[in-house]
């Protein structure tokens, strides 16, 4: 396709479903989407096109669909704005009958009223994508108290023939949990180690939920107020392994890697599982296990399941009566399909998930169908669920609060493409663009979200996946926050230089965020480093988010660190980075005498000439706990200058990442005289009010 007259078609197709024909590269670049990326990505929305008539063919329905559909899928209502909602104005028929409205609430109740559509006030909006640029709409008065929550309003159809049209209202407040520009600033501070990382005398060769518990009373004690790691999502610890937090099986369901078995409710009661573990042949397992500076995953989760599956045959004898543990997973279907799909994927053999994909759909579980395989799985999402509910208790109380971590997309095999086909995209992968890091872009090898379907269905999806983590938690950290304003599609068999942006409903997406925090007392923390447009910082500040201040980023030539906001989180670098220590000797040399002197003018380092990396540590760190961010997170492992990363972008576990355990358990951290003196200088320029 050449064709300038097919090009520009194609193009305004594609603006028609979000597409966008271009953007800016990271070096400023223009960079134009080509004709077959486009036809790709389209085709990937469910719009293949292969000709000019195809392309006229699908504007015009994509015209008369619009304009068919009175109500939009989904409205915005925040707190403060009029108790109203906009209807596409549709053609004039005969007379000005009533029309019946219904508003059925989240909770179950249904406000109904009724209106004359020819006696409400019209206005005129913008209508990208649309055959005009500008439509007519009806201003609907809603009755008043309309509630926090996702609603549903129903129009009654116009005449005979006609079905009942739908649409969602998300009422919700003006920004997430804590996000308040005028709210308290109580310039807290937290402790990151990866969860698997994390040593204690007890844990089977992976840190567990009992030593987070432990964690998180060593950090109350030295006035932390967050414990942070990476995602404790499920992952495939079997064929095919993949043990990625980054790359769950599901957003919506926890590992059960991370249990410690012998602290379940069955263990005290289940015989053989005692007398295993005690055995002298299985406590030099654990023992071997616990002394590597790696997770073996694999055996560590066949280990660890063995006990376990004992554990689950104990809960469901008598009929599965094990109210502490399985009461729950009783009254959540999800939870029992979910076992039903890891059980299916186990044993069904090749090809059995694109076989069986979206066959749960309309289907309701069955309790007492589960095999041994099912009931495992519903067992220790049970018992993970408990324990994190347990490990997160009392937020905001005593121990520090848990700071947990949203992935950006899941295995292109797992649970939630199987289950919800319809809402991830074939054809297209997440990735990136070329940039400095990665010359030839990045695929991320996970389908995208339809941003469409997502519409449709109300954002269940994305409502569901926060629920799951917000509700144990403090804070919350986004990953690819730019991905709730466009999100970059690479087609199938293209390179990712070839990828195009697609746009998403980004008002919708982050009041449901600002709801769903709400609602949990749970604050927001945004990704947002590297290239992101301006409007994604400015949507973040809008909507209450802190935003990301990681210093290696921040550094300017001439001034030594760019200033730091109150609305953000400060570090000195991520789980994808180099840790400080390997960060120091990278640096080029000119940068790092602005960095000392900038440092020693402010205070921080006593002379401005030291090499010695503790010292610019200390120094750096003083300096972004002195700083007015809200939030200071602290890399433990950069505290003993530590070089090796938890994660080098572009390997996976058998290059080592995702793998590496921490050099000192737990119980040894306050005979580490570098972290004594640095959590006690922090927390000396950070003392808010101790937990």
């Amino acid at each position: 396709m050449t064709d300038s007259g097919l090009r520009f078609r194609l193009r305004r197709l594609a603006r028609v479903h979000g597409v966008e024909t271009s953007y800016r590269s990271a070096g400023g670049e223009e960079v134009e989407a080509s004709n077959d990326a486009l036809l790709a990505v389209l085709a990937a929305m469910g719009s293949p096109v292969k000709s000019e008539a195809d392309i006229d063919l699908a504007l015009r329905r994509e015209d008369a669909r619009r304009r068919a559909r009175r109500v939009p899928p989904v409205q915005v209502m925040r707190d403060g704005a009029a108790l109203e909602v906009l209807l596409r104005d549709p053609p004039a028929g005969p007379g000005n009958e009533r029309m019946a409205c219904r508003l059925r609430l989240e909770g179950g109740e249904t406000l109904e009223w009724s209106v004359r559509p020819g006696d409400l006030a019209v206005t005129e909006m913008d209508d990208p994508g649309g055959s005009t640029r500008t439509a007519t709409f009806r201003i609907l008065p809603l009755p008043s108290p309309v509630p926090h929550g996702v609603h549903r309003l129903l129009l009654d159809p116009r005449g005979p023939g006609e079905e009942q049209e739908e649409g969602w209202l998300i009422r919700a407040p003006r920004t997430v949990h804590g996000g308040s520009p005028m709210g308290r600033n109580p310039r807290e501070w937290g402790v990151f180690l990866p969860l698997h990382a994390l040593r204690t005398a007890t844990d089977w060769g992976v840190g567990d939920l009992a030593g987070l518990r432990e964690f998180r009373a060593w950090a109350a004690a030295r006035g932390a107020h967050a414990v942070a790691s990476l995602p404790l999502l499920a992952t495939y610890l079997e064929a095919p392994l993949e043990p990625s937090p980054y790359s769950p099986v599901s957003r919506l369901f926890w590992n059960e890697l991370y249990l410690d078995p012998t602290g379940a409710p069955e263990f005290p009661r289940c015989r053989e599982a005692r007398e295993l573990v005690a055995s002298p042949g299985f406590e030099r397992h654990l023992a071997a296990l616990r002394s590597r500076e790696d997770v073996d995953y694999a055996e560590v989760y066949a280990v660890k399941r063995r006990v376990l599956e004992m554990l689950a045959r104990t809960a469901f004898e008598n009929g599965g009566d094990a109210a502490d543990t399985l009461g729950p997973a009783r009254t959540n279907p999800e939870v029992v399909r979910y076992a039903r799909f890891r059980s299916g994927f186990e044993s069904g053999g090749p090809g059995w998930w694109e076989r069986t994909r979206g066959g749960e759909g309309g289907t309701e579980p069955d309790w007492g169908s589960l095999d041994e395989t099912a009931r495992y799985h519903v067992y220790v999402q049970s018992l993970v669920d408990r324990e994190i509910g347990g490990a997160g208790a009392a937020k905001g109380g005593a121990l520090p609060d848990l700071y947990l971590d949203l992935p950006l997309g899941c295995h292109p095999r797992g649970y939630d493409p199987w289950r919800w086909p319809e809402l991830f995209a074939g054809g297209a992968s997440v990735g990136a663009p070329p940039d400095v890091h990665s010359s030839a872009g990045q695929n991320w090898g996970f389908p995208p979200i339809h941003p469409h379907a997502s519409r449709m269905q109300g954002h269940r999806y994305w409502r569901d996946s926060l629920r799951t983590l917000l509700e144990p938690s403090g804070a919350l950290r986004v990953d690819h926050v730019m991905a709730l304003h466009r999100l970059f599609w690479i087609p199938d068999g293209m390179p990712a230089s070839e990828g195009v942006y697609v746009r998403y409903p980004a008002e919708e997406l982050y009041a449901i965020l600002a709801l769903e925090s709400s609602r949990a007392a749970c604050s927001v923390v945004g990704e947002d480093l590297g290239t992101v447009p301006a409007e994604v910082p400015e949507a973040m500040t809008r909507n209450g988010l802190l935003r990301m201040y990681v210093l290696p980023f921040e550094l300017d030539p001439e001034a030594g660190a760019r200033p730091v906001l109150p609305e953000a989180q400060v570090s000195l670098n991520t789980h994808d980075m180099p840790t400080f220590a390997a960060f120091l000797k990278e640096l080029d040399p000119g940068a790092l005498e602005t960095l000392r002197r900038r440092l020693a003018a402010e205070g921080h380092l006593p002379d401005a000439a030291s090499v010695d990396p503790l010292e610019l540590l200390h120094a750096c760190l003083r300096m972004l706990a002195d700083s007015p961010a809200r939030l200071l997170l602290v890399n433990l492992e950069d505290l003993w200058l530590e070089e090796r990363p938890q994660n080098v972008p572009g390997t996976g576990h058998e290059g080592g990442s995702w793998t590496r355990r921490a050099r000192y358990a737990l119980g040894d951290l306050d005979n580490v005289p570098e972290v004594r003196a640095a959590l006690a200088e922090i927390r000396r320029l950070r003392p808010g009010d101790d937990p």
